[in-house]
């Protein structure tokens, strides 16, 4: 595979898992801990869902790309 192409799998990847990982967070109930600061739920929402599709793509990209 050419370089492009394995960048190319590497955005699709962590999109996907940045998605699976937003919509997971979403069963969380964090509105009954903070009422009425929406801005700062929405905000730990996308931090947190970020380092989850962060760390999980890792995972998953270490597990193809090293042992294929």
């Amino acid at each position: 595979m050419s370089f492009t192409t394995l960048r190319m799998i590497e955005i699709l990847v962590r999109l996907v898992m940045f998605g699976i990982s937003f919509y997971a967070l979403q069963s969380i109930r964090v509105d009954l801990f903070k009422r009425g600061h929406t801005l700062q739920i929405q905000l730990i929402y996308m931090l947190v869902a970020l380092a989850l599709a962060e760390l999980s793509s890792q995972f998953l990209l270490s597990l193809w790309f090293y042992h294929a």
